[in-house]
């Protein structure tokens, strides 16, 4: 090539790259000359690969190598863009490529290669192997959608491949790429003893997410074989294995061998059925692993960390018995002198403990499946019971209105119910017992070892330099801490004594990137044992020194540090303040970090709860404090959160209604938030109405709860003052949800709920203000209130005592606190609508039905408040404050029969009582006589009684007791 036209028709092929990718997938316009540039690039690399080039002539050796280059960049565009034009030319380059990358060079004439080159090589031909265009299925479906007349090319393409990796060629194939891309060279063996922690880091990067280097893409060219080409391919592998286990032992042969069992391993899901694992730990890796420690030949060692990663990515599964043998080999192998081998070990320690804590969660959810099941089949009979007694007592139609809908089903349907719910209950049992078989003897290996474990690993820690290495070991110990829980009390000493030399090491990396993975790490493994070992772990002085050095990094650090640290920061205050038994002055001093970050509107929704459980340990005096300094920016950015949830509510809203006539403002947009809003503003939101911003929806029901918790708090004036803005909002979001709206905006307005009810028994004469007087959304917020409130589980309507039931009863408790409330008070104009009246006095009747079961749930709530153990690891203190506070508050609190009552009262004053008993007799004329009843009752209760019981509770003291 010429100094001139080299460099030029490198610069032509780049601006040709890039205009391939901006063509549209139809080549329709210049495809003969699309097709003329491919022939050109395939005529150039031939020739080029024939062209005799002096080893002296280094600019053009540059020169002619970044042409292939970038003439392999276009291929690769092309394929991709357009497969199906592609296709005619497959064939030729796919030969070609295959004979460049894989069987004419010799291994070191690969590894002589340029790096990229071999990169783009392996990856034409591994997209090439997976291109769907390809398959012969997809052909046909081409040919029957866009109407082809003429596969051919598509038909060849497809050929084409298949014979590429037919049995006869697959077998040399493989051995090529494994001995030529995937084999270690002797080079980088010796990397090994000269920088163990680089080696193991250089394994890392052939095997991560984003690697990019010919190792890498080899692997990956492997495993689009072995999806291609189905069986053969790998039984073409493992007779690979096999030939190089039956060959004399010699360097070379250890790092083939070597290089076919990280094969093996990556490919190990296309492989399984072809290969049996525990016959293969037992006959060769098990006695490799025992006879390793004594191994000096480095060849020897690299197939033992080699044997150590295989069982942990493929032996997971292994029977008890080798699993037991396994797991505590790999154990030893972590203390061994060689730090490769002791890394590697500890990396397939960290896979197999990994599995116990799957088993665990797998078994929980089994036993929940069958618990459900049981439920089930129990409600099912009962309910064939009351059928059978309801039918000997008369016949009809009214025989099973009260059963719900199984009553309904015919006996013969009920039966064939229960044979398949009690069949599947066999199937889930036998699961259960299955799981709960391997996962006990998985967890009494792991509790056996944990000393050792926690040893080597505080060991590791002071043999290795790299951050990434100590990161790796941190990661072990946190999941060693979840895998064993409480059970890890015993090893509690070792590990606080290691903390502080931990904790020197992150600090002497200063700020920098890996001493930010360090600390982020280190924060892990106090959250997990905060977590697991509860008020034991943080009153010990060791951790103290540590955790509060860890958030004071997360919290008060550089806004660099901050960037990185603050959501794991958060997430170890969090389960701090769930651990601690008061509120500390250590603790108390990071409220105005969690603020400023705040205001920066960074992870609003962890912050959120995290601020709630600091209101709910501060005692009544603390609080007051907290809520004079800091309320003002906690409010505004709740009410930032709640108004971007507006926002979209109000567009699905908008969606759903027809536009207000010409000149007349629609009502949403008369009041407070949105009297200002101009038509086109956008939520904070990613994403419009119909995908709300998941992060978005996060934040407004974290404000939400948050809400709740301040309104249970003793306010000043001034602090309701800062709430009605909230509230405000609040009230428009229940108002604009739409009863077809999506789901997530429905907890939403669920949890606003409950602060609209604690305000409306505390303070119901706000209402109509914060409304804005608008009787339209103030109907619209009354019809939204009672839907939700209305709204039953279906385990509610089998029977089921689940959790979704208790809180349905909860839920409807807590609405019909408010809405009577709301009606005696006669807060809104638009309740008393006879139809709407009759809807809110259902919920409250269907809630006094109710109100037994509550009572009995609010007792056993209460009880195990008052004999909570403080020690309990197990114990969320922040959940057992936060549920001691919700069961004071108004709503649960007041006298719900009498309340209601004196709200029947209220309207039947207003729309007479015969008008209000046929309204009520149209919804469910069950209602009617439990309306008649509590119409009775409330007689011998004056409305003077009931104000001074609502007075009496909006000023009553809501401490934690």
């Amino acid at each position: 090539m010429g100094e001139t036209r080299g460099p030029l028709a490198n610069r032509c092929l780049g601006v040709l790259k890039e205009l391939l990718h901006m063509l549209a997938d139809s080549w329709t316009q210049l495809g003969s000359e699309i097709r003329e540039f491919l022939e050109g690039i395939y005529r150039a690399t031939t020739a080029i690969s024939t062209m005799a080039i002096s080893s002296e002539d280094k600019l053009r050796i540059q020169t002619a190598n970044k042409a292939r280059v970038r003439m392999l960049q276009c291929v690769i565009m092309a394929l991709d863009r357009n497969p199906v034009e592609f296709a005619a030319f497959l064939p030729p380059f796919l030969a070609l490529y295959s004979t460049n990358a894989l069987t004419a060079p010799d291994a070191a004439g690969v590894y002589a290669l340029p790096a990229k080159r071999r990169v783009l090589l392996t990856t034409f031909l591994a997209r090439a192997l997976v291109c769907p265009h390809y398959e012969p299925d997809m052909i046909k479906f081409i040919k029957m959608k866009d109407g082809m007349t003429d596969s051919q090319q598509l038909e060849e393409a497809s050929t084409a491949l298949m014979q590429w990796l037919s049995p006869e060629h697959c077998g040399h194939l493989i051995a090529a790429v494994i001995s030529k891309y995937i084999a270690l060279t002797p080079e980088e063996l010796q990397e090994w003893q000269a920088d163990p922690e680089g080696f193991i880091r250089s394994l890392d990067a052939d095997t991560g997410p984003d690697a990019d280097n010919p190792r890498a893409c080899g692997v990956a060219l492997l495993l689009c074989m072995l999806r291609k080409g189905s069986s053969h391919v790998a039984e073409a592998m493992l007779s690979y294995v096999a030939h190089l286990q039956n060959q004399a032992v010699s360097p070379s042969t250890l790092l083939l061998r070597e290089a076919c069992y990280r094969a093996v391993g990556e490919g190990f899901a296309h492989v399984s059925q072809h290969i049996d694992f525990t016959t293969w730990y037992a006959s060769e890796l098990q006695g490799l692993l025992e006879k390793g420690p004594m191994e000096t030949q480095p060849e020897q060692q690299l197939l033992c960390a080699r044997a150590l990663w295989l069982i942990g990515v493929c032996g997971t599964d292994l029977p008890h018995q080798h699993w037991s043998a396994a797991y505590p080999l790999l154990v030893h192998y972590m203390s061994v002198q060689d730090l490769v081998l002791s890394l590697t070990a500890l990396g397939a320690v960290l896979a197999m403990t990994a599995v116990v804590l799957e088993e665990a969660s797998a078994l929980e959810q089994a036993e929940e499946a069958v618990l459900h099941m049981q439920r089930q089949i129990q409600r099912v009979r009962q309910l064939q019971q009351q059928h059978a007694q309801q039918q000997q007592q008369q016949q009809g139609r009214d025989a099973g209105r009260e059963g719900g809908g199984l009553l309904r089903e015919m006996p013969w349907q009920q039966e064939r119910f229960l044979q398949e719910q009690e069949q599947d209950l066999q199937a889930g049992q036998q699961q259960q017992y299955g799981l709960m078989q391997d996962c006990q003897a998985h967890m009494a290996v792991v509790e056996a070892q944990a000393g050792a474990v926690f040893h080597s690993c505080f060991q590791l820690l002071s043999r290795v330099s790299e951050v990434d290495s100590m990161v790796r070991v941190l990661h072990l110990v946190t999941v060693m801490l979840e895998a064993l829980g409480p059970k890890a009390q015993p090893h509690f000493a070792a590990i606080t004594a290691a903390l502080p030399q931990i904790w020197n090491a992150a600090t002497q990396e200063g700020s920098s990137g890996p001493a930010s993975r360090l600390h982020s790490a280190l924060m892990a493994v106090l959250t997990h044992m905060v977590g697991r070992l509860g008020s034991l772990a943080i009153q010990d002085s060791h951790i103290q020194a540590v955790l509060y050095a860890l958030l004071q990094k997360g919290l008060e650090g550089s806004p660099a540090e901050q960037e990185v640290l603050v959501e794991d920061a958060v997430k170890l205050l969090n389960a701090t303040l769930s651990a601690s038994i008061s509120l500390e002055p250590p603790l108390q001093r990071f409220l105005p970090n969690l603020i400023t970050i705040l205001q920066r509107s960074k992870d609003n929704a962890a912050i959120f709860q995290v601020l709630e459980g600091y209101f709910v340990a501060a005692d009544p005096g603390l609080v007051t404090l907290m809520l004079d300094a800091q309320l003002p920016q906690i409010a505004d950015s709740m009410h930032r959160s709640l108004d971007a949830i507006l926002t979209a509510a109000l567009r699905a809203q908008n969606s759903h209604e027809q536009p207000p006539p010409s000149g007349q403002q629609s009502p949403h947009h008369q009041r407070g938030t949105l009297g200002n809003r101009p038509r086109g503003h956008k939520a904070a939101g990613k994403q419009e109405v119909g995908a709300l911003d998941m992060d978005k929806l996060s934040d407004a029901s974290a404000a939400a709860s948050l809400l709740t918790v301040l309104l249970e708090q003793n306010l000043s004036e001034r602090q309701q003052a800062l709430l009605s803005p909230i509230l405000r909002t609040a009230m428009h979001i229940v108002a604009a949800t739409q009863p077809q709206g999506a789901m997530h905006l429905h907890s939403v307005a669920d949890n606003l709920l409950e602060a609209l009810a604690v305000t409306a028994c505390s303070a119901p004469a706000m209402f109509p203000a914060l409304m804005g007087n608008n009787e339209e959304t103030e109907g619209r917020l009354l019809d939204r209130w009672v839907a939700i409130a209305s709204t039953r589980h279906l385990e509610e309507i089998l029977g089921l005592g689940t959790m979704g039931a208790l809180q349905g009863r909860v839920k409807r408790h807590i609405a019909a606190a408010g809405l009577s409330t709301l009606l005696l008070s006669a807060a809104f104009a638009p309740m008393f609508m006879v139809q709407r009246l009759a809807r809110i006095l259902a919920v409250c009747l269907r809630a006094l039905a109710e109100s037994k079961a509550f009572t009995a749930e609010e007792a056993e709530r209460r009880t195990l408040i008052a004999n909570r153990d403080i020690n309990d690891a197990s114990q969320d203190l922040t959940k057992l404050r936060r549920t001691s506070l919700s069961v004071q508050s108004a709503p649960r609190s007041l006298d719900l029969h009498a309340v209601v009552g004196a709200a029947a009262q209220k309207a039947v004053s207003v729309v007479g009582q015969e008008a209000l008993v046929e309204a009520i007799g149209w919804l469910d004329s069950s209602f009617v006589q439990a309306l008649r009843s509590v119409l009775h009752d409330a007689a011998l209760v004056s409305e003077g009684d009931i104000s001074e019981a609502l007075k009496a509770l909006s000023t009553k003291d809501d401490g934690l007791g």
